[in-house]
């Protein structure tokens, strides 16, 4: 970016960062990711606690500062306010270069499910000792697994916003979830945010002892709503 260039945001361009949809809505506390034109001088990424201005840059949603995971000139990672209310309409502005691009809307939604995947398709999921479930190393029947998400909603445990998630008590989300294999349901043992970081959920599940073998599609449903699909794979 240049000394003088404005930044400009995309037209609907504030995407859920798992599940982007055009226009779609967004839930308290999404990650999301941010898309235009000069809206930073320099690409930068960040660990905790997160900052609200990151190599110059800041955002507003809903005129509160947005904490930021990541910012470029084209894209700009950054965590939605959690009190932000459902039904509602809010601006989002990015402030770059000490000018304000002109500002675009976004729509809040109670829950917005998206599940974490891999470029081919495949649910980022873990074995219970946390190593990656794999076309090599698949899931089992009977197995415990974990999946991570985005844009789950608020928990019974408060967390505010640039918070990390605390694990004890754990922050389980307010509107359950059900996970689905294949269409059979799989039972839940955790659903809420993942202790220690920020913005990022997780479902701890059962795969069912019944399925059967091969790529099998795992999808989340919350609050009426369906996340994106996934591949899961089984092997017996």
């Amino acid at each position: 970016m240049t000394e003088n260039a404005a930044p400009v945001l995309a037209r609907n361009g504030t995407l859920h960062n798992l599940f982007p949809q055009l226009g779609a809505p967004l839930a308290p506390g999404t990650i999301v990711q941010i898309f235009g034109s000069g809206l930073a001088a320099t690409t930068g990424s960040t660990n905790i606690p997160l900052p609200t201005m990151l190599n110059g840059t800041s955002v507003l949603i809903g005129g509160e500062l947005a904490p930021l995971y990541f910012v470029s000139s084209g894209q700009i990672n950054a965590e939605v306010p959690v009190d932000l209310t459902p039904g509602q309409e809010y601006q989002v502005l990015v402030v770059a270069n000490n000018a304000l691009t002109t500002p675009d809307t976004i729509h809040i939604a109670p829950v917005t499910p998206g599940i974490a995947r891999l470029v081919n398709g495949q649910v980022l999921a873990q074995h219970s000792d946390f190593s990656l479930v794999t076309e090599t190393a698949p899931a089992k029947p009977g197995e415990f697994l974990v999946v991570y998400l985005a844009g789950m909603g608020l928990t019974d445990t408060p967390v505010k916003t640039g918070e990390q998630a605390p694990s004890f008590p754990l922050a389980t989300v307010n509107i359950s979830a059900s996970v689905s294999i294949d269409g059979e349901s799989a039972p839940i043992l955790f659903a809420g945010l993942t202790p220690g970081f920020i913005g990022l959920y997780q479902i701890n599940f059962q795969v069912p002892a019944d399925i059967q073998s091969g790529d099998r599609k795992l999808e989340i449903f919350q609050g009426g709503l369906a996340s994106n699909t996934s591949v899961l794979p089984v092997a017996q």
